[in-house]
């Protein structure tokens, strides 16, 4: 083995890695969540020292392209710059510096109402990534969205064997973990503290 690609006896890549990392990459780009079909994000990159986060392609077909987004984080301008496209032609860019930067904005929702209000069942995470400027704005970037943990309520008085069971079929996204490497290079690139 040889970095990360499998080489066989003669010295040739295997195809089933090959394939794999193909597969890997377009579902990476379908859902801008990897291989995790669970959850809903942008797809996030490095062109040399940027780093480029855009609306996801599924994303974009859910939205029958009506909405587009792409951030780019240059630390070598030390500039922001936020595109989006709404409505197929109504385009808007914004250059923010990181000197009007004052923190990171990471928020959590649960959309599902009934975990909300304390009953049991299974949330439905949206974790929103942004900047608050100094002037208090905030400049909303994406969300992240997708299946939740089981949750047991508290108001809910079902036999917790039952929600042990419901919890052992439940199957959940990466939103979490994919949010959190976000607003981990945001905060890396852009030397701010995150808010809740």
């Amino acid at each position: 083995m040889r970095g990360k690609d499998l080489i066989d006896e003669d010295g040739h890549h295997l195809k089933k890695s090959k394939e794999k990392n193909d597969l890997m990459s377009f579902l990476q780009q379908l859902t801008g969540s990897g291989p995790n079909l669970m959850s809903l994000g942008p797809s996030i990159g490095f062109m040399g020292e940027k780093l480029i986060a855009k609306t996801s392609f599924l994303s974009t077909l859910i939205s029958l392209a009506l909405f587009h987004r792409t951030v780019i984080v240059d630390p070598v301008r030390k500039l922001v710059t936020v595109r989006t496209r709404i409505v197929w032609f109504h385009k808007r860019t914004r250059i923010i510096p990181f000197q009007q930067i004052k923190k990171i904005t990471y928020r959590y929702e649960d959309m599902n109402p009934i975990t909300a209000w304390g009953e049991s069942g299974e949330t439905q995470d949206r974790f929103s990534v942004g900047l608050r400027l100094k002037g208090r704005e905030d400049v909303h970037f994406f969300h992240f969205s997708g299946d939740g943990g089981y949750h047991h309520g508290d108001l809910d008085y079902t036999p917790e064997w039952v929600s042990r069971g419901a919890q052992t079929f439940h199957r959940w996204g990466g939103q979490e973990q994919d949010s959190r490497a976000f607003v981990s290079q945001l905060q890396r690139l852009l030397q701010v503290k995150v808010i809740n």
